[in-house]
């Protein structure tokens, strides 16, 4: 199973908008760490694609991935919803255009927003080093760690507000310490 770079997910993407009919334009939101390759410029590769797409689009642009797999040697389900089917994502009106064709637009969510879901998760080493790019772009617009707080907590549901909270404090000391 490979391992792809942001370039070869540009290429993966690029496929499968050129797979689906281009009648009509539909929205997938990228929310894992093909979002922060295309929407972030971060170098972290991956094997799947997280993300959000509308019920009504779902079935034909998963049949359309499923069929464009073999072509870049991608497994079962690498464009999946597993991350809102599991409740982990709460739905949110994408911020970022990272790919506008006539028939697919590709967004990402805000830094903001991308980093409250990456901490609410904290669950990975590779969640917590994305948390640390958006924190740093983050960081070059706001010094103190409350008023990201205050950005990020209402992104969070009530029950990981406490985690998530920890996880921002945490990595703000982590890149103070960073040179």
């Amino acid at each position: 199973m490979p391992t792809l770079s942001p370039e070869d997910w540009t290429r993966v993407m690029r496929r499968l908008a050129a797979e689906l009919s281009p009648d009509r334009q539909r929205r997938v939101t990228l929310i894992g760490g093909v979002a922060m390759a295309l929407g972030y410029r971060s170098r972290r590769t991956t094997n799947d694609a997280d993300a959000i797409i509308a019920p009504d689009d779902a079935p034909e642009v998963l049949a359309a991935a499923a069929r464009i797999a073999p072509d870049f040697d991608l497994p079962d389900g690498w464009l999946n919803q597993k991350a809102i089917e599991a409740g982990k994502v709460l739905p949110h009106t994408p911020d970022i255009v990272v790919l506008s064709t006539p028939s697919l637009v590709l967004e990402v969510p805000s830094a903001e927003r991308m980093l409250a879901m990456k901490l609410a998760r904290g669950a990975t080493d590779s969640d917590l080093l994305d948390a640390r790019v958006l924190l740093q772009a983050l960081r070059q617009r706001y010094t103190d760690v409350e008023d990201v707080w205050t950005l990020i907590g209402g992104f969070v549901s009530l029950a990981q507000r406490e985690n998530t909270r920890y996880h921002l404090l945490r990595q703000w000391e982590d890149t103070d310490e960073s040179p």
